[in-house]
């Protein structure tokens, strides 16, 4: 995990390139992912595996959808000529509703939606089933 941080913090420092100053980013952003899948394969724990986290990802595509409408309702409603802790608050508030919206709509349309088009027993037979000890 030092080796990705350490890979994007000096990405960052490499200044412009002659693809845009952000690309210099991915430097950093594709060893952390090497760290974070060779954690996955060594069974090393990473806080990714977490059941917050585990739910979360299963409602990013929501997210991904609804995410920028939201940004940009809440923003409406605040003042033109903002601070930037108004902004920063108004920026919380539409992702907490954001989030919000996207675990209903992930939990009440795209779960719905998967069970129906795959099936209920193809869910079931993907989720491991337990041992039973004979005795």
């Amino acid at each position: 995990m030092r080796t990705a941080l350490g890979g994007y913090a000096s990405a960052s420092l490499l200044g412009e390139t002659p693809l845009g100053a952000g690309s210099a980013t991915c430097v950093g952003f594709v060893l952390l992912i090497v760290a974070l899948a060779s954690a996955d394969i060594e069974r090393r724990a990473t806080g990714l595996s977490s059941r917050v986290m585990q739910k979360l990802g299963a409602a990013s595509f929501a997210f991904y959808i609804v995410h920028l409408l939201i940004l940009q309702s809440v923003m409406r409603f605040l003042p033109s000529e903002r601070t930037d802790a108004v902004a920063a608050v108004g920026a919380a508030i539409a992702l907490a509703i954001a989030l919000g919206l996207a675990l209903v709509l992930h939990r009440g349309v795209e779960q719905p939606a998967h069970d129906r088009l795959v099936g209920r027993s193809a869910r079931r037979r993907s989720r491991p089933s337990r041992a039973v000890v004979l005795s």
